[in-house]
């Protein structure tokens, strides 16, 4: 190989390294304040004491969901222990598969009959204009008129919650998330969320550990310690006139929830976050929709970036330390698997550039000590279980299970580094790819697996670019063994289980799609 070339490219793998390397720093930082987040909690703030209790907008946004979860969610939002008259419950369904809107309509329209107070509303659109953004939109302007005339005129005192259609509310919710909007510079609060069917299979006990540390670990640390943080979607709250002043939700990226976050932290205000606040969800246990979700997700990223970076590189309400930790969210703890696929890419290049120059032995023993130091920091797709709501559950399981699942999930999340960096980069290069919501089941009346025809073609993208990065694996595999570069297989060599890994169960539920639906392949 052409020596310049040669160093080029080893030039591209130290600033992978540099990327990779980054947030472990940034990681402890957090560490530390997580520590001093750990104190006691202040006691709870009182009421607002110009209107006793705050009006509450409860909405339940829908969109071809399984309707026995959606009654759930429902049942759970009349239960709600709230005084009645301070409380509308909005259910809002952008589901355009007739059966599934007449069987939520007939579920609201017998929870109405049950309960007359209820002010229970069922809302549905013909168009889905913004996505999730619009159909919130929608309910807020749907219920202005009667909002208005409650709270004469000032939007301060009513609080909007919001929970998807795979989440159950516990009753004393609304009653522990008033006090905190006592502060007029909080704009959000957000509850921890426990995961139903988190210890159904490997799948999903990996998003479980990924998601639960995330919200822990991250998210929560950030909010505590005063950098930007977000709102998850769902199973939060917000202040009205904080969504009003800033516009809206905006449809323009894949998520509004981000979105809004930063513009509103952008603007002096403040998120929220309560660990000991906990609302059930669930997660996707299929492969193919944990992709798709993955893939908005990661391309949203890009795509509230590349809307809010300058702001948040520039803005006058945040200092130093809060720019580079929101740096850290966006560019570097973000863009991990992208930095791991070119490092994984360049490495027999770079190889073969320090065996020229005497150093091949040095780049093994990096390589091993990068390993290790990957899977004991904060990167997430590699991480085991740090913290977490079921740590005990977690401590009492046998040690050999434990290990099974650690060794599981970080062949799972490896296998899903082609789906995180797809999504990057489509929101990188401003692809425009709205997502649907990702499929959950909870009641039985969702046949599992069963994708629309339109998601088929993204995601066979997807798999031909697992199969791509599997054989390269393997070839590393074979390349590293007979040089004896035990660092460089302990580094990369899982990827040659992961990525198939991923890919042939991916593959087998897409047959198990084409048996259901009588479809030949992608649309």
């Amino acid at each position: 190989m052409d020596q310049t070339m040669a160093a080029i490219l080893f030039i591209l793998y130290l600033a992978a390294t540099v990327g990779l390397l980054l947030h472990t720093f940034f990681f402890s930082w957090l560490l530390r304040g997580r520590r001093h987040a750990a104190l006691p909690a202040p006691s709870p703030l009182p009421p607002l004491p110009e209107v006793g209790v705050p009006l509450q907008l409860v909405q339940l946004p829908v969109c071809n969901e399984d309707p026995g979860m959606v009654g759930a969610l429902i049942d759970s939002a009349c239960a709600l222990r709230y005084p009645k008259s301070r409380l509308v419950i909005q259910v809002l369904d952008d589901s355009d598969q007739e059966g599934i809107s007449r069987g939520i309509r007939e579920h609201v329209a017998g929870r109405k009959a049950a309960d007359p107070e209820r002010r229970l509303e069922y809302l549905h659109r013909n168009e889905r204009t913004d996505y999730k953004a619009g159909n919130l939109n929608h309910g807020l302007e749907a219920a202005r008129r009667h909002l208005r005339e409650e709270i004469c005129g000032d939007p301060d005192h009513v609080i909007v919650s919001i929970f998807d259609a795979d989440f159950v509310i516990p009753e004393d919710y609304l009653e522990k998330v008033a006090c905190h909007f006592t502060a007029l510079d909080v704009c959000a609060v957000q509850a921890s969320i426990r995961y139903i069917n988190g210890e159904e299979n490997v799948l999903t006990r990996t998003q479980s550990a990924f998601l639960t540390n995330l919200h822990l670990m991250d998210f929560s640390t950030r909010g505590h310690a005063g950098h930007l943080t977000t709102f998850r979607g769902s199973a939060g709250s917000w202040r009205l006139s904080a969504i009003e002043a800033l516009g809206g939700w905006s449809g323009d990226t894949q998520i509004e929830d981000v979105d809004l976050s930063m513009a509103a932290q952008l603007s002096g205000l403040r998120i929220v976050y309560l660990d000991d606040l906990w609302v059930s969800s669930r997660l996707p246990a299929g492969y193919n929709g944990y992709k798709l979700q993955q893939r908005s997700w990661m391309k949203g990223i890009m795509e509230v970036w590349r809307k809010h970076g300058r702001g948040i590189l520039t803005s006058p309400n945040l200092h130093f330390r809060q720019r580079i930790m929101a740096a850290d969210l966006f560019l570097v703890l973000s863009l991990q698997p992208l930095y791991m696929i070119s490092h994984h890419l360049l490495a027999i290049p770079s190889y073969h550039f320090l065996q020229g120059v005497g150093l091949s032995d040095e780049m093994g023993y990096a390589a091993a000590a990068l390993a290790v130091l990957l899977n004991v920091s904060h990167i997430p797709f590699v991480r085991s279980h740090l913290a977490g709501a079921d740590a005990e559950v977690i401590q009492a399981a046998p040690a050999a299970g434990r290990i099974r699942d650690h060794v599981a999930s970080i062949l799972v999340s490896l296998g899903m580094f082609a789906t995180f960096t797809s999504g990057l980069l489509e929101g990188i290069l401003g692809f425009r790819v709205h997502r649907e919501p990702t499929q959950k089941s909870g009641g039985g009346s969702a046949p599992r697996g069963i994708l629309p025809a339109r998601h088929l073609t993204a995601l066979a993208r997807i798999t031909a670019m697992e199969l791509v990065l599997a054989a390269y694996s393997l070839f590393f595999v074979l390349w590293a063994l007979p040089r004896g570069q035990w660092g460089l297989l302990l580094l990369y060599g899982p990827f040659a289980l992961g990525y198939p890994w991923v890919m042939v169960h991916s593959l087998a539920e897409l047959r198990g799609n084409t048996k259901k639906t009588g479809s030949r392949g992608p649309a």
